[in-house]
């Protein structure tokens, strides 16, 4: 059997290493299958996906909302090349929007939800020549031309079952530098209105892998690939305090002498707690405020988090002398042009190192989307229009409520720009991401700048841009200059 596991190009981007397909191509491998193919078409040829399916068996994409029209175009290409070539598509839509995306006629079957074991007992029957797919749960499938929609398939728990991703299946060159990026967790169990239920369907249940399953994997990456570098793709890394309290004390017990960072919840975070992830290697962690308004992030967002709690999370940080980056939205459908203003103002008050704001985007079939569907703010409902890039950096905002719309979103953004501007930050890249240099390097010792110039470097090779050199440059040139203060201690 000839597999192809393929993403395609998107305009947002990957995320990253795909670790979706490597848990099903792992999973494939530990029984037996191993021509298996990965194309990721961020960084391959389109040319090399048609060249290899060719003679394939199978292929399998996966498909976000925004890629649902290339991988419906890519896969009809692949469908004419090679007639009896299965062609599958799973990930977020399909599980979404399964209808749609079985209605596409070069699609044989679509998977929903977690793909390892449907795309395991899909491959084992087409190996047998057993092209009766009634059995398999999770699926929708054509048969002589009808559409069967199976039973749904029983959530999966026993997370530690499975082989760790096939980290052999992309190039990692073509990711991060000395970075990898595993996962603790599927699933999330709170109830933010901009995620969910959308989240459930797609990811199912929380669940949590064990803190020894974890540390194993860790381990094994170390040690077979040379990582020491670690972002967790987990939406929350602190659901679990004991967990994650656990998971840091087995990170010194196994002397892992590794850095690492996630997003947390600020829910569960004291001093006691930030404390014990510095000591086990953390240097960084992404919190989620969203809004500067407590109203919006309470009413609208529905998050269950105080903003006077993001406030001693980012000084907590500042003593321990953990990175902190702080996320925001503006153009949330709800919110007034003041309380966007209290956004700007929240922002430029905080002592934080990075601050990420965003323009709103709706995620399809989330009860954000609902409430823009109901009040008919949206703009558009194409999702692919989400994506698009305005003449102010970042993504054009979509939505037009009663009492603003995207050219008061723009003048907003502005604002925003000279504000943090004038606050210490420098904006990167022209879309709304804002760092503070001279508080990130006075964390960063010079293996961890090492770690940033090389980032750097390996983009401008990648993207044969100078632009990427001037960072590195920035990051050395911002780290001298920071030496005398060494020792200063942020207020608390």
């Amino acid at each position: 059997m000839k597999i192809l596991l393929v993403s395609p190009l998107s305009k947002a981007g990957n995320g990253g290493f795909l670790l979706g397909l490597a848990y099903i191509s792992s999973v494939l491998k530990k029984h037996g299958f191993t021509r298996i193919h990965g194309l990721d078409l961020m960084y391959q040829s389109e040319s090399l996906l048609y060249e290899l399916a060719r003679d394939a068996d199978f292929v399998g994409f996966y498909c976000t909302t925004r890629t649902f029209e290339e991988v419906e175009r890519l896969a009809s290409a692949v469908k004419q090349l090679n007639r009896r070539i299965t062609v599958a598509v799973g990930g977020p839509h399909p599980t979404l929007f399964p209808d749609q995306v079985i209605g596409i006629d070069a699609v044989d079957l679509v998977g929903i939800g977690e793909g390892e074991f449907i795309v395991l007992e899909i491959i084992q029957k087409l190996d047998r020549g057993d092209r009766d797919f009634t059995d398999v749960t999770g699926i929708y499938w054509k048969k002589e031309g009808l559409t069967i929609k199976n039973t749904s398939r029983k959530t999966f728990w026993k997370l530690d079952t499975l082989p760790f991703p096939d980290w052999d299946l992309f190039d990692h060159s073509n990711y991060y530098s000395g970075l990898a990026t595993p996962i603790a967790s599927r699933g999330c169990p709170f109830r933010c209105a901009n995620c969910m239920p959308a989240l459930k369907k797609i990811a199912g249940p929380f669940r949590m892998r064990s803190v020894a399953n974890v540390v194993a994997e860790l381990k094994y990456l170390n040690t077979r690939y040379g990582f020491d570098h670690f972002f967790f793709q987990d939406n929350d890394m602190a659901v679990n305090k004991k967990w994650l309290q656990n998971l840091c004390a087995a990170i010194m017990t196994e002397n892992l002498k590794i850095r690492w960072h996630a997003l947390c919840r600020v829910t569960n975070l004291d001093p006691d707690l930030l404390r014990e992830m510095k000591r086990s290697g953390c240097s960084h962690i992404n919190i989620g405020a969203e809004s500067g308004s407590q109203r919006v992030v309470s009413d609208i967002l529905k998050k269950g988090i105080h903003l006077t709690k993001v406030k001693d999370v980012v000084a907590w940080c500042n003593r321990q002398g953990l990175e902190s980056t702080v996320f925001f939205m503006i153009g949330i459908p709800g919110e007034t042009l003041a309380e966007m203003r209290q956004t700007i103002q929240f922002a430029a008050g905080l002592e934080a190192d990075d601050l990420m704001i965003s323009v709103s985007q709706p995620v399809p079939m989330t009860d954000y989307e609902r409430m823009c569907q109901k009040n008919g703010w949206l703009l558009t409902d194409n999702p692919n229009d989400l994506d698009t890039p305005d003449s102010t950096g970042g993504m054009r905002c979509w939505i037009k409520t009663d009492t603003w719309g995207p050219q008061q979103v723009n003048e907003i953004k502005e604002e925003l720009r000279h504000s943090l501007i004038q606050n210490g930050f420098v904006e990167i890249d022209n879309r709304l991401l804002f760092r503070n240099f001279n508080r990130i390097l006075q964390k960063r010792d010079w293996k961890y700048l090492q770690l940033m110039v090389k980032e750097e470097i390996r983009k401008m090779l990648k993207q044969k841009s100078l632009k990427p050199l001037y960072w590195a440059g920035l990051y050395v040139w911002k780290k001298l200059q920071t030496q005398s203060f060494r020792n200063v201690r942020y207020p608390v």
